[in-house]
């Protein structure tokens, strides 16, 4: 598989998923709440579940949901990475707005720099900053 291409449909069947539960709360004061994160501008306080993201097998799709917050105010809107040319895969959006998605090549050991943007359609955009590290399983693809 070269660095751009994306898996197969036959692969995509069976590859590892990972889904990551994200919560989105506007701060109502400057408490953040137990488990939760605040984003750069202290607007708003996220947390995901799992926390942190640890890729071991090649292929594994990355789906971050939104969950426990209001969908019809918060939705999905970009995803960026560090590594879109080697490790990610573009992200795909799903159609209601609750997940995007995300294939890990996982061809290299690292750390992966990723935001989540989600749209508040009260206020516009909030940057969720998840954890994701892998380690390509030996001899990877």
């Amino acid at each position: 598989m070269s660095e751009t291409e994306t898996l197969s449909q036959a692969d995509a069947d069976t590859a590892p998923v990972i889904t990551v539960a994200l919560t989105v709360v506007p701060a109502i004061s400057n408490d953040i709440p137990k488990g939760f994160l605040s984003n750069r501008t202290g607007d708003y306080h996220y947390k995901f579940n799992p926390d942190s993201v640890h890729v071991v097998q090649c292929g594994t799709v990355i789906t971050y949901q939104l969950t426990d917050c209001d969908t019809t105010r918060f939705t999905m809107a970009d995803l960026y990475g560090t590594d879109f040319r080697t490790e990610l895969s573009p992200p795909t959006i799903s159609s209601c707005g609750s997940q995007i998605s995300v294939t890990h090549r996982n061809k290299r050991k690292g750390l992966i720099t990723v935001f989540v943007n989600v749209i508040d359609r009260e206020s516009g955009i909030v940057q969720c900053d998840p954890q994701m590290t892998n380690d390509p399983p030996p001899g990877g693809f």
